[in-house]
């Protein structure tokens, strides 16, 4: 059987039922593109979740249980009205940015501090510096 790292990073998405007249800005295939695209060595779990309009992602070292690095990625669901420009947002900025903040971690020592604790990501779709 093969480890973890010689499969090479993992992706796997799950999306939660919205209510009526919401929907998902972030579309996983596009996710999974840049990701790999940028050569982010993480194995990533995404999830879709409730209405909000933020992301979030959280770092997660080795520990004793799962014994790779993985991204944990939640992406809240908007007013259907608010899509096109959540989408915008995430695609244009929030995202590019989450890959080059992926890739300035990888590029770290494995023993780094910074690389064996949880870090965090994350940004409001509405918001964008």
């Amino acid at each position: 059987m093969k480890s973890q790292e010689d499969a090479g990073p993992e992706f796997t998405s799950e999306k939660s039922k919205l209510p009526k007249g919401y929907g998902y800005p972030l579309k996983s295939s596009f996710l999974q593109r840049a990701l790999s695209e940028g050569g982010v060595p993480f194995s990533v779990h995404h999830i879709q979740r409730h209405p909000g309009g933020s992301i979030g992602v959280e770092f997660w070292p080795p520990n004793p249980n799962v014994h790779y690095e993985r991204l944990y990625i939640t992406a809240d669901g908007v007013a259907a009205a608010d899509v096109p420009r959540a989408r915008e947002a995430l695609e244009s900025h929030i995202i590019p940015d989450l890959v080059a903040w992926a890739q300035r971690l990888a590029s770290l020592p494995v023993n780094s501090p910074e690389r064996r604790e949880k870090q965090h990501f994350g940004r409001n779709f509405f918001k964008i510096d």
